[in-house]
């Protein structure tokens, strides 16, 4: 090796030469990996630095997704709401999330709010949980006057509740008591209230973005008021103008969010018509209404079954029975389109959940149902004895009232409906404008005030009936007209019967018959003295052909106690846009306005004083579902859906009403008691028919609570998820 390396010079140069080269590689490589770390941990600390001025998601002590919601998503059962668990009430501004659904509180947000009111409605939120800055996204955009105007009226009624109970805690007005807080309305005048809230400037600033204070603007919002019959209610509705205290229809606050009053009152971002679950809470009922879960809903379902396919001839017969009218634009056009019952809108229907009532109270028992305290009316001008009603409640907008009593004999409703005296068909207590006067016997109404209604305590929904108006005094004798005719509890007791697609009218003044507030000449005047016979006949239906399904019924009824009284409290039946849209003038509305369903052979005939004068109205429009709903946009019926007499009188006006058996002026073209029954024996009919109700809907409770058991023992097997099983549980406790 060594003689080798002697006989070649160049190879000690050529070992120098690598290790040369090798040394210089390895001090690249350890430079290389030295910048490498540099640039790493510059790199680290630009994304530590990031991190730093990112915010961390929130984290909630409970579970969003586990809320009860109502339908319209305003309010849960839970009352939790926001990051910080805690309830909405009417003094703090909140918002929605347009992503989640939930309400969060102005002053919970990473950058609290201060520049805003409560129940605004025109901005866009996307809470810090479902943005991906994992902040607030807030923005504001120009509200529409109809919007300002919905807000301000709600802070006028949030102030208004507040000011008049100063001894409220926070809790009592906050989300878990809105049923009570619904009941107390207020109106207030655009002169007296509105301007001057909108003249504060800070006031201004919030609500009128962009909006410059031009000289009109206060008549604008008058006409506003004046038209928007869908969001605004007059105290006086037959004498609406800009100048009327004005409430908001639907008195729940808890309902503004964004874009709220952009449509109309009806919640119309929720698009689904079909039956949804409904949150009733009182302090006293502690009504729970669950989130219906996939396995509750396919075992109702598989239950239900056999009753929609034997329901599913009636329904396609109801198509028949209850044509829908043409719009005037398919009209003008002669093209005509029947409407088919679609099967998939049968199966889909969902069962609400029932209400079980509270337990009862020992004084439940010993309670003695009482009259209304009648209250005698001064008054030169008239010659009998009239009474104003106290201490009872009034139906009112979306609210009906019926006495009621509890009941052992029936374990499961625990609550039955009962009757005042005098036990006969006559003007409803309860059902009758609070400036009516009535006399004692319920048979005879009058007022000193402008058109106020009247309804009578019995309905008609199919057959042929006959009854009475006598006029004691009418057509300007001393001042004093009325209108007469029939109404459905849609229409509104501060109007005269005729005002609103929900009734037809006669007018004393002319012998106009009238609907929808558009007098047609008819029949000669009446006036004092007269009587006039209304005989109104619906389709009688049959079992195969049936207008109201048994399985339709559906008579969820919250008992309460006013002054020492129980009554049933249910929702009431409240006016449609598409009713609204039928009485605007404009002419586009109108053309593109769809008529409502009709009963079809339908009609009322008239008599005067005995004598055939014709027939006033046919095809009738349909009552029932879906062209009656509450103000939860629920298609149901409670089984009282129909056409009521109806009295309204104008300034001493007086009208008595005779539903037979004797008849004054009993018409001679018509067999009496065979084809043709006098209104009195409605009555009866109807305490059958709810004893009958009152016996199913036992039934069906009973069963229900059976159902639930199975289906506990059923989820109890398949899962020991605690929460799913306490769920459970509780819906057994309803």
């Amino acid at each position: 090796m060594e003689e080798s390396i002697s006989e070649n010079p160049n190879s000690k140069m050529t070992i120098y030469s690598n290790e040369k080269n090798i040394n210089i590689n390895c001090e690249r490589q350890l430079n290389d990996k030295i910048l490498s770390e540099e640039k790493i941990n510059q790199t680290t600390m630009k994304i530590e630095h990031i991190i730093k001025d990112i915010p961390l998601k929130p984290i909630l002590n409970y579970n969003p997704d586990e809320l009860r919601w109502n339908s319209t998503h305003t309010i849960n059962l839970e009352h939790v709401y926001c990051y910080c668990a805690q309830d909405r009430t009417l003094d703090e501004p909140d918002f929605q999330c347009r992503v989640c659904k939930n309400f969060f509180h102005a002053r919970c947000f990473r950058s609290p709010l201060k520049e805003v009111l409560p129940f605004l409605i025109n901005y866009t939120l996307v809470c810090s949980l479902c943005s991906s800055t994992n902040t607030e996204e807030f923005h504001r955009s120009i509200a529409s006057w109809k919007a300002i105007c919905g807000c301000v009226i709600a802070n006028l009624t949030s102030q208004k509740i507040i000011s008049d109970h100063p001894e409220w805690t926070k809790d009592m007005i906050s989300s878990k008591n809105h049923l009570e807080l619904t009941r107390l309305e207020y109106f207030f005048t655009k002169k007296a209230d509105i301007v001057p809230f909108l003249e504060n400037p800070f006031n201004w600033k919030i609500l009128c973005i962009d909006k410059e204070k031009a000289s009109s603007w206060q008549s604008t919002l008058g006409n506003l008021l004046l038209s928007s019959k869908d969001t605004f209610r007059a105290q006086d509705e037959g004498n609406r103008s800009q100048n009327s205290p004005y409430s908001l229809i639907d008195t729940n606050l808890f309902q503004f969010r964004s874009m709220y009053t952009s449509g109309s009152h009806k919640l119309t971002l929720n698009t689904s018509r079909k039956r949804q679950n409904s949150i009733y809470h009182d302090e006293n009922i502690h009504t729970k209404f669950l989130k219906n879960s996939s396995t509750i809903s396919n075992s109702i379902e598989n239950i239900s079954s056999n009753i929609k396919k034997e329901n599913l001839e009636n329904k396609k017969d109801i198509k028949e029975s209850r044509e829908r009218k043409e719009t005037w634009k398919k009209k003008e056009s002669h093209t005509k389109k029947k409407d088919k019952v679609s099967d998939t809108n049968i199966s889909n229907m969902s069962i609400l959940p029932r209400i079980r009532p509270p337990p009862y109270r020992p004084s439940d028992f010993n309670s003695t149902p009482r009259l209304p305290t009648f209250i005698r009316v001064e008054n030169n001008n008239i010659n009998q004895d009239f009474y104003s009603l106290t201490d009872q409640p009034f139906n009112r907008k979306a609210f009906r009232y019926l006495p009621c009593e509890a009941t052992p004999l029936m374990p499961n409703i625990m609550y039955r409906q009962i009757e005042l005296p005098p036990y006969r068909a006559r003007i409803s207590w309860n059902d009758t404008s609070q400036h009516v006067f009535l006399d004692k016997d319920g048979m005879t109404a009058t007022t000193d005030k402008g058109f106020r209604m009247a309804r009578a305590n019995v309905c008609m929904n199919e057959g042929d009936w006959y009854f009475e108006f006598i006029i004691e005094r009418g057509n300007g004798d001393q001042g004093g007209f009325v209108r007469i005719g029939i109404a459905r509890r849609e229409a509104s007791l501060d109007a005269p019967v005729g005002f609103d697609g929900y009734s037809y009218a006669l007018r004393d003044k002319g012998g106009q018959k009238v609907h929808m507030s558009r007098p047609r000449d008819f029949m000669e005047s009446f006036g004092t003295g007269d009587v006039i016979g209304f005989h109104v006949s619906f389709p009688k239906t049959t079992s195969k052909n049936s207008c109201i399904l048994k399985s339709d019924i559906f008579r969820d009824r919250i008992p309460i106690r006013y002054k020492g009284q129980l009554y049933f409290e249910q929702l009431e039946y409240i006016p449609s846009k598409e009713m609204e849209d039928l009485m605007n003038p404009a002419s586009n509305a109108v053309k593109s306005a769809t008529l409502p369903s009709i009963i079809k052979n339908s009609f009322i005939k008239v008599y005067k004083n005995g004598k055939f004068m014709g027939t006033a109205f046919q095809d009738l429009y349909a009552f029932l579902p879906p062209n009656s709903q509450t103000i939860q946009a629920q298609d149901i019926n409670d089984g009282m859906l129909g056409y009521y007499p109806a009295v309204s009188m104008y300034r001493g006006g007086i009208v008595r009403l005779n539903f037979g058996p004797l008849f004054k002026y009993p018409p001679k073209d018509i067999p009496l008691g065979s084809v043709v029954i006098p209104l009195f024996e409605r009555y009866t009919e109807q305490i059958a028919e709810d004893i009958v109700w009152d016996l199913v809907d036992e039934i069906d409770l009973s069963f229900s609570s059976e159902i639930m058991d199975s289906l506990s023992a059923i989820r109890t097997k398949e899962t020991t998820n605690s929460s799913e099983i306490s769920e459970i549980k509780e819906i057994e406790d309803i």
